[in-house]
């Protein structure tokens, strides 16, 4: 089939899509019809999660916190056990039906009514971001808030405290030989 006709112009069978290729493209756009849904879905259930881990840190964890630490947090937490989604909206849930209060006030609260499994996530929740780990992974070591306390004078263990090479401009006695 020739596309375009003795003057160059294009013929309307030229544009008018084979029915092959009319199929292909229905069965196409009604997979991706089926797929979109799912993703939409898991991608909500994932804020709402993120949103949980957010919440449920503000009240437990006093100051500012990282959005972006708070995924990396709650994605390791998750890794590290299947069900701590399921424990976390639980203790989102406990928390919004107390009054505010410390954190060591609410722990003393999951104790009293016997949420041992709660009071772990709490706890899991409270040390994932004052210790910037999560079982042997390391995932904030400078946003760690247990440097906070004393970030005005002391900068986390191993960072230089100078700049790159400022020991460049000491002097060594070896130098004046």
């Amino acid at each position: 089939m020739n596309p375009t006709s003795s003057s160059g112009e294009r013929t309307l069978s030229a544009l008018v899509p084979s029915r092959r290729a009319f199929v292909l493209s229905a069965i196409s756009l009604a997979a991706l019809a089926a797929v979109v849904p799912s993703v939409a879905q898991q991608a909500l259930a994932q804020r709402t999660a993120d949103g949980d881990f957010m919440r449920v840190s503000r009240a437990v964890v006093d100051g500012a916190l990282d959005a972006t630490t708070g995924q990396a947090l709650h994605a390791a937490l998750k890794k590290a056990d299947a069900t701590f989604d399921a424990r976390l909206q639980q203790l989102a849930a406990f928390i919004a039906g107390q009054p505010p209060m410390p954190v060591e006030a609410l722990a003393q609260q999951l104790d009293v009514q016997h949420q041992t499994a709660l009071r772990g996530t709490l706890n899991q929740v409270v040390s994932a971001w004052y210790l910037g780990t999560v079982g042997t992974h390391v995932i904030a070591y400078a946003g760690a808030l247990m440097y906070r306390p004393t970030a005005d004078v002391l900068s986390p263990p191993s960072y230089v405290h100078g700049g790159p090479l400022n020991w460049v401009a000491f002097t060594f006695l070896a130098d004046h030989g």
